[in-house]
């Protein structure tokens, strides 16, 4: 580290209000396509802020969703546009997991603001 850098970094993160908020778009969205969903929604930091099972959405979508919202996160890309990614670069596709599809739960934040990019449905 060299005289002047800075040691720490401020990183913009999500509330819990926004996220539960994000969390009730994201439910409306599904009802109005007729889909029953989970839908995670993680801070910058990829930790689990708010979250919900519609009735009737799968268990194992439990785990997807909270995957997909925290592949998201970390990347700071939607889990939607992975399969472009891993069409470019074969050899990602190896570590990649099984594609569970790509329905409306991971929310990617960028300069403060959040939107609903995909999430586990049935």
């Amino acid at each position: 580290m060299s005289i002047g850098t800075p040691a720490t970094r401020s990183v913009e993160t999500l509330t819990s209000d926004a996220a539960q908020r994000l969390v009730a778009a994201a439910v409306t969205r599904a009802a109005q396509s007729g889909k029953r969903m989970v839908i995670s929604v993680c801070d910058a930091g990829g930790h689990l802020l708010a979250y919900r099972r519609m009735d009737g959405a799968p268990l194992q979508a439990i785990a997807i969703s909270q995957d997909k919202a925290y592949t998201a996160a970390g990347f700071g890309l939607p889990t939607d546009q992975w399969h472009d990614v891993l069409k470019e670069e074969p050899p990602l596709a190896l570590g990649a997991g099984a594609s569970h599809g790509s329905s409306p739960s991971a929310v990617v934040t960028r300069s403060g603001s959040a939107r609903v990019s995909s999430a586990a449905s049935a």
